[in-house]
C-alpha cells in the first residue's frame, strides 16, 4: 500500500514536474511498425536487448531511427517517445520512454472480473463495486488531501472508516452482522493505530529511507509528513483482511445463536476457536504478501555492494536497516490488527444477537470471504 500511495502521490505531482520541464522534454505517442535492428550490448555487466525501431507518430510522421533500450517491444506496440542521449551506448535521437499499457491492464481487469463474478455471483459484483468506490476514495480524496499538506494519518484514518463502511455494507448489505463487523473493526483500527504509533517510535523509523521517500521529499518538501504516510499506509493495507475476518466472526455468531448451541458464553468461545484457526491462516497470508512485495528491498539490503569491503556487515546491522525494519513492523502491525479484531467483533456480535436473536428472515448460511 505504501508503494501505491507513493505512485499516486507522484502522479499528483507530475503536472508540476511537466510544467517545470516542458521546455526541455516533449513526449510523442506512436506505434511501432518495424524492428529494423536488434543488438545485445553489455551494460553494468548485464546483456540487454537494444532495438532500433521505425515508429509512426499520432500525427502521421514516420520516425526511421527510434532507439529502445527500455523493454523489448513488438510490431504494433504503442509507445511514448522523447529525444535524448544514452551515454552507455552513445546513441542520440528519439528513445522509447514508456510503453502504453492501458489496454493491457483493461483486458486483464475485465478477464478477472468475468471470472470473479462468474464464480461469486451477485455478492462478487457488489464486492467489485465496493472495491471501485474504495479506490476512488483513495484516488480522489486521500491522496489529494495528503498532497495539499493535510495530516496523512488523520486523513488516512478518516478514509479507512469510509472504505471499511463501503466494503462491509455494500458487499454484505445492512444487517446486524454488518453492523457488528463495522463497529468491531473501527475499535480494532483505533487500537491498531495506537500500536502502530508505538511500534514506529520504538523501532526508530523515520519514514525517510528508500528511493520512494527521497522522491517524495524532493517533490513535496516539508509539506508532506512521510512518517504519517507510512502509518496511513499500514492502516489502509489491512482493511481487506480486517473486513474478511470481522464479517466471518459476526456471521459465525449468528449461526451459533440461531442453532441455539449453548449459552452466550459458550457461543463466544466456540466462535473464538474457529476465529483462531482463521486468524492463523490470514496472518500467514498477510505476512507472506508483505515479504513478497519487500523481496527486492531485502536483496538491496543484502547486496555485496552494501557490505563493508571484504568484511560482511554485522547481522544486527543488516536486519536493522530501515528498509527491512519497515516491512517487519508493517507485518507485525497488520497481524496485530487482524488478531484483536476477532475477540472484539465476536463480543459485539454475541451481545447484539442476544438482544436481537436471529430469525429465519435474517438467517443465512454463507460466510463472507471477500478481500478488498
Amino acid at each position: 500500500m505504501r508503494q501505491l500511495l507513493f505512485f499516486i502521490l507522484l502522479l499528483c505531482a507530475s503536472p508540476f514536474l511537466v510544467s517545470a520541464q516542458q521546455d526541455e522534454i516533449t513526449y510523442t505517442k506512436g506505434t511501432v511498425i518495424e524492428i529494423t535492428e536488434t543488438t545485445y550490448p553489455i551494460v553494468f555487466g548485464n546483456e540487454i536487448e537494444f532495438q532500433k525501431l521505425r515508429v509512426q507518430t499520432e500525427d502521421g510522421e514516420l520516425l526511421d531511427s527510434v532507439f529502445n533500450d527500455y523493454t523489448p517491444v513488438s510490431v504494433g506496440t504503442t509507445v511514448y517517445l522523447s529525444e535524448g542521449y544514452n551515454p552507455d551506448t552513445g546513441q542520440e535521437g528519439f528513445f522509447v520512454r514508456e510503453i502504453n499499457r492501458i489496454w493491457s491492464l483493461v483486458g486483464l481487469f475485465v478477464f478477472f472480473c468475468l471470472v470473479y463474478v462468474g464464480i461469486t455471483g451477485i455478492k462478487g459484483l457488489r464486492s467489485l463495486l465496493a472495491l471501485a468506490l474504495s479506490i476512488a476514495a483513495v484516488w480522489f480524496v486521500l491522496v489529494p488531501m495528503m498532497a495539499a499538506g493535510y495530516n496523512p494519518l488523520l486523513i488516512g484514518v478518516g478514509i479507512s472508516i469510509v472504505i471499511l463502511g463501503i466494503a462491509i455494507f455494500v458487499t454484505h448489505g445492512v444487517s446486524i452482522v454488518s453492523f457488528a463487523s463495522y463497529i468491531g473493526s473501527l475499535i480494532a483500527i483505533a487500537l491498531t493505530i495506537l500500536f502502530a504509533n508505538i511500534a514506529v517510535k520504538v523501532a526508530h523509523i523515520s519514514g525517510l529511507a528508500g528511493d520512494e521517500s527521497s522522491t517524495l521529499s524532493v517533490l513535496y518538501g516539508s509539506i508532506l509528513d512521510l512518517q504519517g504516510v507510512l502509518l496511513a499506509a499500514m492502516i489502509i493495507g489491512i482493511l481487506g483482511v480486517l473486513d474478511d475476518i470481522a464479517v466471518m466472526q459476526a456471521a459465525m455468531v449468528r449461526e451459533f445463536m440461531y442453532e441455539k448451541t449453548g449459552s452466550i458464553k459458550e457461543v463466544f468461545w466456540k466462535a473464538m476457536r474457529v476465529g483462531q484457526e482463521h486468524a492463523a491462516a490470514l496472518v500467514n497470508t498477510l505476512v507472506l504478501a508483505y515479504v513478497a512485495v519487500a523481496l527486492p528491498l531485502f536483496l538491496i539490503v543484502l547486496a555485496p555492494v552494501n557490505q563493508a569491503g571484504s568484511i560482511p556487515l554485522p547481522f544486527g546491522m543488516q536486519v536493522s536497516n530501515e528498509l527491512f525494519v519497515v516491512e517487519l513492523v508493517r507485518s507485525i502491525v497488520g497481524s496485530f490488527g487482524l488478531v484483536i479484531t476477532i475477540p472484539i467483533v465476536t463480543a459485539i456480535a454475541v451481545y447484539l444477537f442476544s438482544k436481537f436473536p436471529p430469525s429465519d428472515s435474517n438467517h443465512g448460511h454463507s460466510h463472507g470471504h471477500h478481500h478488498h
